[in-house]
């Protein structure tokens, strides 16, 4: 995961990027929503990397990806808005999008 701190340094992680880290079984997209953590997310951004992560999950032979509320914790924007992009970037997509909308706490 290392790799993924050099490259925000350096400026080779950009907004519309995605990291993969993959440890079998599991692998893990990080998705370039934000120039940093202080900045808001952008949907374009999201649009972007959403896009990229589903083609590289189906090229890889993933046929499902969980994932969070993205955009709307820590970069700022309103779930409804990123819901959207979100539906409208994964409509024609053969991968299955899981998206956990709710936290429960065990």
């Amino acid at each position: 995961m290392k790799s993924i701190i050099v490259r925000c340094k350096n400026g080779t992680f950009k907004l519309g990027s995605v990291f993969v880290y993959s440890s079998p079984p599991f692998t893990v997209f990080n998705l370039g929503t934000q120039k940093n953590w202080r900045i808001k997310a952008e949907l374009p951004a999201i649009m972007e990397s959403l896009s990229l992560m589903l083609k590289l999950a189906d090229d890889n032979g993933i046929a499902q990806i969980g994932l969070p509320r993205i955009g709307a914790g820590l970069g700022g924007l309103v779930w409804e808005d990123v819901k959207e992009v979100i539906v409208h970037t994964a409509k024609d997509s053969i991968v299955n999008l899981i998206v956990f909308e709710e936290f429960l706490k065990s």
